[in-house]
């Protein structure tokens, strides 16, 4: 009788086996896995912002009413998870954090469960001004000086010395509680539909909006110019024509509206200013090395300066 498979039977008896040894010898997971989700309610600001972008549904919160807020526990069904990372992404506080954990193998739904609990405090009322009494008509003053200072809500506060209207913060804004009017020049906050993320304060070029943990920000009220008499001016003498020396060209100077400015002599025309141009008010034609820009889009944010690698660009 032939038995064509005893020589390899009998050689893999006594070799090494070519499996990995799980479990009794646990894998690490491969970079940048996404397993187990960690949740830190520490650090959650109650935004919802993870259950407003969860595909599959697997975030859910239950809120109880205690004393002074809310008793509010976040819980996380893995076994309805995608594992694609949109809670983890968009929670700007870190809250969620994917790990490298893989080991999810249960025989309960109880056990594929993460969830946290944390206390949110009821928000703050203002209190109501009192009436103020009839008092004699001033004479119109100059506003006063003074600190703009962050929120004991969370919520942002724009400083307008700073904002160049450049509506960054109104697009991605998650919830659209900002309204941002380039040319009247006026920022508003939808107080009920602002969850305080964070976002408008993360996206601003110019650090022009204040959240908890920022310093905070003098004002200086404007100072009113007296006008200047302007003195008489002679007619010069005629004088003879000389020859001109050449002289070197004057280097760029800075508008005084805060808009660019280019410099030919360093351009390169690579385009990167235009692409990350937020308000689209740059064109650039690299054939023609032609640099245009649209004065009445431009909201002199300086992202176009930042981002040119010849400095080319002067703010």
């Amino acid at each position: 009788m032939d038995f064509p498979f005893l020589k390899e039977a009998v050689t893999g008896l006594f070799s090494k086996t070519s499996c990995e040894m799980y479990p009794f010898k646990p894998s690490e997971a491969a970079p940048r896995y996404r397993g187990r989700i960690v949740f830190h309610p520490d650090k959650c600001i109650n935004c919802s912002m993870c259950e407003r972008v969860c595909a599959g549904g697997a975030i859910k919160s239950v809120a109880v009413p205690v004393e002074g807020g809310a008793q509010i526990t976040r819980s996380f069904n893995l076994g309805s998870c995608t594992f694609c990372s949109h809670c983890a992404d968009f929670c700007n506080h870190g809250a969620i954090e994917l790990s490298a954990d893989y080991h999810m193998v249960a025989t309960k739904e109880e056990d594929l469960i993460v969830s946290g609990t944390f206390f949110k405090a009821a928000p703050k009322k203002p209190a109501p001004k009192p009436a103020a009494p009839a008092a004699a008509p001033k004479a119109e003053a100059a506003p006063a000086s003074g600190v703009i200072k962050p929120r004991d809500d969370g919520k942002p506060v724009q400083v307008p010395s700073k904002c160049v209207y450049c509506t960054l913060c109104a697009k991605k804004c998650p919830a659209g509680a900002l309204t941002v009017d380039r040319a009247a020049k006026t920022w508003t906050l939808d107080e009920d539909s602002c969850v305080a993320c964070g976002t408008c304060a993360t996206v601003c070029p110019k650090k022009a909006i204040l959240m908890p943990g920022d310093e905070p920000v003098a004002v200086e009220a404007p100072k009113a110019e007296a006008p200047k008499a302007e003195a008489p001016k002679a007619d010069p003498a005629p004088k003879a024509e000389e020859p001109k020396a050449e002289t070197p060209a004057a280097p760029i100077q800075p508008r005084d509206d805060g808009k660019p400015v280019q410099d030919p002599a360093k351009c390169v025309y690579c385009t990167l200013c235009a692409k990350k141009c937020p308000a689209g008010a740059l064109t650039v034609d690299r054939a023609a090395k032609t640099w245009t820009l649209d004065e009445d889009s431009c909201v002199a944010c300086g992202t176009c300066a930042g981002v040119c690698p010849k400095d080319a660009i002067v703010m």
